[in-house]
């Protein structure tokens, strides 16, 4: 009976030890994966030269140590939207917010003069945002819903206003046919089609963009939490 129970306990613990170099090797996966992604970000791969100008701070003898961040910060887009916000944002993808025109005109005749590159860049909404109907059909809701906690003040709220999520692209199609004046920017679904008001359908296989902005915010936030799970 000791024997038998020694056995036992013998295979217990090295499967035991199994899970644990599973878990150890796993978790360094992952943790190589978050630091090669947060390097990326670090250096603003995805960015075009004049955004990157911007952000590395190489404008600093002209206004000082003030900050500058993309549009796309700190944005909890959920897993399953991120192609439609990529889709939905477009350029602006790489847009820097500004605290005012005055800025951003200083900032456009610095890149036209050093011939550094070209950027987007975000003001504050000068007309009013556009508020999202009560009165959507099924399959159809506001974009602003593919990101957690977003708050109104955040550059991207009023990026995304006048924006929607569709179920499906078919769907949506045959109900602005029916519907010609309903009001939109452009609608997108989560598979990355994207319609836009001008009559232009953007569909067909979506392959995932070497340097998705957007989709690395999501690696990162997912990664990290992986992470901290393991």
């Amino acid at each position: 009976a000791a024997q038998a129970a020694l056995q036992d306990a013998t295979h217990k613990f090295r499967e035991a030890q199994r899970r644990l170099q599973e878990i150890d090797r796993n978790l360094a996966q992952k943790t190589a994966r978050l630091k090669l992604l947060q390097q990326l970000q670090e250096k603003w791969e995805g960015f075009g030269e004049g955004a990157k100008a911007i952000l590395q701070g190489r404008f600093t003898a002209l206004f000082g140590e003030q900050k500058f961040v993309p549009v796309t910060q700190g944005l909890e887009v959920r897993a399953e939207y991120a192609k439609a916000v990529e889709a939905l944002l477009g350029a602006s993808v790489e847009a820097i917010a500004v605290a005012d025109l005055g800025t951003a005109q200083k900032i456009l005749a610095q890149l036209e003069s050093d011939k550094i590159g070209s950027v987007c860049l975000q003001i504050p909404a000068i007309s009013g945002q556009q508020s999202a109907g009560s009165d959507l059909p099924a399959g159809l809701r506001p974009a602003t819903e593919a990101v957690a906690n977003l708050e109104s003040s955040h550059p991207a709220a009023s990026i995304l206003s006048a924006c929607y999520l569709a179920d499906d692209l078919g769907a949506f199609l045959e109900f602005w046919q029916a519907n010609p004046a309903f009001s939109f920017l452009m609608v997108a679904t989560a598979k990355g089609d994207l319609v836009d008001r001008r009559g232009l359908i953007y569909g067909g296989h979506h392959k995932k963009p070497a340097n998705s902005i957007v989709q690395r915010e999501v690696d990162i936030r997912e990664t990290g939490k992986a992470v901290v799970a393991e």
